[in-house]
């Protein structure tokens, strides 16, 4: 699954500039410019058999690293369980 989002990394802003725009400074807040502080992200969720988190983290990495900030985060998290709907599956027989 794949949603938009929308942040911030810490090397997007220079932290001092959005010190002075958070407390009034006029010349700060012209450096922020309109944009605001906040820019387009994307969320993918990806749900897989442990056998496989891996090789998934190795290609996402592998296709999305530039070696410069922004770049991403992968989270690797348990599911407890699955079910799928249509048939009653439960388990890694839902997710494979």
């Amino acid at each position: 699954m794949a949603c938009e989002a929308s942040g911030r990394g810490k090397g997007l802003v220079n932290q001092e500039v959005l010190a002075g725009a958070a407390a009034g400074k006029e010349e700060a807040i012209a450096l922020l410019g309109t944009k605001g502080r906040l820019y387009p992200k994307r969320i993918l969720s990806v749900v897989v058999p442990d056998s496989q988190v891996k090789d998934v983290v190795d290609v996402l990495i592998s296709v999305n690293k530039t070696g410069n900030s922004g770049d991403g985060k992968i989270f690797v998290m348990p599911v407890s369980d699955s079910v799928r709907v249509r048939t009653g599956e439960d388990g890694e027989a839902a997710i494979v």
